[in-house]
């Protein structure tokens, strides 16, 4: 029988972590399911651009200029249990966190992608309203599903967010335990240093694809009136056309077409405008929806 290298048996160990952390994946789609239909509070502009393109923007998250800690309490709670459970003396753990630091903080952030688009589970929300809605002057759309047409080498997650910090925290003190069983390994362990360089990067950004991926799913507790559903799109950018990604005034952003549902209806139901919205937006909309069997109502009142 040949025997293996230490690097293949280490990369059999990686695969045992990748069938964890998909375990772990599963139960927080589950946990974290929601249900249709869900709303999107936009611009008049944003939701003509909706409508006549049938595609969903996808702002990129890590990075966003107005980004003031809300997108990412969740990366912060990680890194606090990163640094509380890795104080290991081993070769490997301390050539793992230099390689995990820089492949989230520089490398992570350069290569992948991590674009979000939020919905509400409830109609009515008068801060939405006010906030994503240009002052009432905007348009609230609903969707009876939100399938996204998604290219290769890219996922999207459907999710309901979570406002529990404990819940997140609990996520994060199983996962990296298992990291850390792998890097103390006796096989890592006896990599030459060429090959635990190696071994280590491509480690390093698994297990940040993990905690952004759980990341994104929390927010802190004094935004969960929001009741927020997000979809959550990840790819890596050396796998797409260099003009795959596009970039505003507002940061950079990917569109992908929504996909009728399973009966071939639109995904789109209803579309309703703000109590300031000018009539002229409101038939400028009824132009888009009118082939969709769809009439644009307008929100009275408080």
């Amino acid at each position: 029988m040949t025997k293996r290298s230490p690097l293949a048996l280490a990369r059999k160990l990686v695969n045992r972590f990748d069938i964890f952390t998909k375990q772990l994946m599963d139960e927080t789609k589950e946990r974290q399911k929601h249900t249709f239909p869900i709303f999107h509070f936009t611009s008049l502009d944003a939701a003509a651009s909706i409508l006549s393109n049938q595609t969903l923007r996808f702002t990129r998250a890590i990075g966003h200029p107005r980004d003031n800690g809300e997108l990412t309490a969740g990366l912060d709670i990680g890194f606090d249990c990163l640094d509380k459970l890795c104080l290991s003396r081993s070769r490997a753990s301390k050539l793992f966190i230099s390689k995990f630091e820089d492949a989230l903080r520089r490398g992570f952030v350069k290569r992948f992608f991590v674009g979000i688009c939020c919905f509400r589970d409830e109609s009515e929300s008068e801060n939405h309203w006010k906030e994503y809605a240009d002052n009432h002057r905007g348009t609230k759309i609903g969707f009876r599903s939100a399938d996204i047409a998604t290219p290769s080498n890219a996922r999207v997650y459907p999710f309901k967010m979570h406002y529990d910090e404990e819940q997140i925290r609990s996520v994060f003190e199983r996962m990296l335990p298992e990291a850390q069983d792998v890097l103390e390994s006796q096989i890592v362990g006896q990599l030459d240093r060429s090959a635990i360089g190696e071994f280590l990067e491509g480690f390093a950004v698994k297990v940040a694809l993990c905690l952004v991926e759980h990341s994104f799913q929390f927010k802190v507790k004094k935004y969960s009136c929001e009741r927020e559903v997000r979809l959550m799109l990840i790819f890596d950018r050396t796998q797409q056309p260099p003009d795959f990604v596009q970039r505003s005034d507002r940061g950079e952003y990917v569109e992908l077409p929504i996909q009728r549902d399973a009966s071939g209806a639109f995904a789109i139901h209803s579309v309703q405008v703000g109590r300031c919205a000018p009539i002229s937006a409101e038939m400028r909309l009824n132009e888009l929806t009118g082939p969709m069997g769809i009439q644009v109502t307008r929100k009275f009142g408080n």
